[in-house]
């Protein structure tokens, strides 16, 4: 999520617990400091990120990858995970479907 060691910004953290709260509605979202960043995770499997320099991203597979592709997004290393574009952070219903999307792709990647 970052380079092992970096210490977190405050952003980071405010950022990924807004994000576990507000998509709690989902299901049972939690997350956990790794490597430099957070993981977020429903129900055990993660399908989002934020970075130690506070920026979200989403697990990205052939069902959603030409949105974040459309929307110019950028990927997180060679990870499956790609930034979410500034017009879904800004908009609630989006942001969470996105959302959605992003568990469906971490459960099919599951099986």
């Amino acid at each position: 999520m970052g380079i092992k060691g970096n210490t977190l910004s405050i952003e980071a953290g405010d950022l990924c617990g807004q994000v576990v709260d507000f998509l709690a509605q989902t299901g049972d979202v939690t997350s956990r400091k790794m490597f430099g960043g957070h993981g977020i995770f429903e129900n055990g499997l993660m399908f989002a990120l934020v970075n130690s320099k506070a920026k979200l991203y989403f697990k990205v597979g052939d069902k959603n990858r030409h949105d974040y592709e459309k929307a110019c997004s950028s990927r997180f290393g060679k990870m499956p995970y790609w930034e979410v574009p500034k017009k879904v952070m800004d908009n609630d219903n989006l942001l969470l479907q996105w959302a959605h999307i992003s568990i469906e792709v971490s459960r099919k990647a599951k099986k």
